[in-house]
């Protein structure tokens, strides 16, 4: 695992077309409390579309709850990051980023990803709530 979020974030965001991976920006760096990590408390994150909130968010938790080099600062984090979203489509979009970076760090076995939608049948995806001490990104609409 990488010893500060710059590389952490590089890392995540690398694929074949990109394999150095892109840069974090300010905010991006702030709300992970860059090398130092954070305590996790709520925000207020008002950026423009397009400029990486879901890469914010995500990468933020994951940061500090899994890859942040003091593990009582890891322990302080919670198992679970819940994302809800406004519409199905941005689910979807948010599903396929946490897989993709989650990919790219090898922590794909380490941190669950789980779809919480009506209407959606995913029983092989479903454990998450038999197993509290795993370490799991809920995704799902306000519905």
């Amino acid at each position: 695992m990488k010893q500060n979020f710059d590389a952490f974030f590089q890392a995540a965001t690398s694929t074949a077309a990109n394999p150095s991976g892109n840069e974090s920006y300010d905010y991006q760096r702030r709300l992970a409390g860059g090398t130092d990590g954070r305590s996790c408390e709520s925000l207020l994150i008002k950026i423009p579309t397009g400029l990486g909130k879901t890469a914010a968010v995500v990468l933020a938790w994951l940061w500090n709850r899994v890859a942040h080099p003091d593990a009582a600062r890891r322990d302080a984090w919670p198992r679970r990051l819940v994302i809800c979203l406004p519409m199905r489509t941005l689910v979807d979009q948010t599903e396929s980023a946490a897989l993709a970076w989650l990919r790219a760090l090898d922590l794909s076995d380490t941190v669950g990803v789980h779809v919480l939608m009506g209407g959606e049948d995913r029983d092989a995806m479903r454990d998450w709530d038999l197993h509290p001490e795993r370490l799991a990104i809920l995704i799902g609409t306000q519905d």
